[in-house]
């Protein structure tokens, strides 16, 4: 019985439909660019930070400018998912925050005392307030499945593949069953093992 359970849940863990639908599958690696051309831009309004960084995409050489909002997307970035991202049509009412390479000696002069330390090859960025460090951050680094549609059409070949996988594993646990079964009936050593013995009558 354990071993038919085991048969029955083998797409779950190792069939071709599990493995189709794993998120890395078709999936396209995105990270900043080098350099990312980091920008922060803090908005009265939100109380929040818009970010701006150049994105590229594996494989290709081409960037695209990305912006999203720190404070929503902040624990999403940090553990590896894509954030929400916005396109800013005007950097009109935000307020520039400096960045530079290294901590300075003395915080620089900026909105509400607030500044960013990024190398420039480098995806984290800490963003601090006077001597104080609010977030230690890093850029978007995710895998975005865009091909859904491909998962979807393939999807129907997979299950058949499953289905044929877990078929013939049936079949081979019947077979091996079938001869190990015997039409006569032998008597079982424990149907003897507690039954009282009948005590002969002595002889007059």
């Amino acid at each position: 019985m354990l071993f038919l359970l085991l048969v029955l849940q083998a797409p779950l863990w190792s069939g071709c439909t599990a493995l189709l639908w794993k998120k890395s599958t078709f999936a396209t690696y995105y990270h900043p660019a080098d350099p990312a051309n980091l920008q922060l831009y803090y908005s009265d309004r939100r109380k929040d930070l818009l970010v701006q960084y150049d994105e590229s995409r594996e494989k290709e050489k081409k960037v695209q400018r990305r912006s999203y909002w720190l404070e929503p997307n902040l624990t999403i970035v940090n553990d590896g998912r894509k954030p929400e991202f916005v396109a800013p049509t005007t950097l009109d009412g935000l307020t520039r925050v400096p960045l530079s390479a290294t901590k300075p000696d003395t915080p620089p002069q900026g909105f509400k005392g607030l500044y960013v330390v990024s190398e420039t090859h480098d995806p984290r960025f800490t963003l601090y307030s006077g001597t104080n460090e609010l977030n230690a951050c890093i850029l978007p680094i995710y895998h975005d499945n865009e091909q859904i549609a491909v998962k979807v059409l393939l999807t129907p070949p997979a299950l058949v593949a499953d289905a044929t996988l877990v078929g013939g594993l049936i079949g081979l646990y019947v077979a091996a069953h079938l001869d190990s079964d015997d039409d006569t009936d032998y008597p079982d050593p424990k149907d003897y093992s507690h039954r009282p013995h009948k005590r002969s009558n002595p002889d007059p």
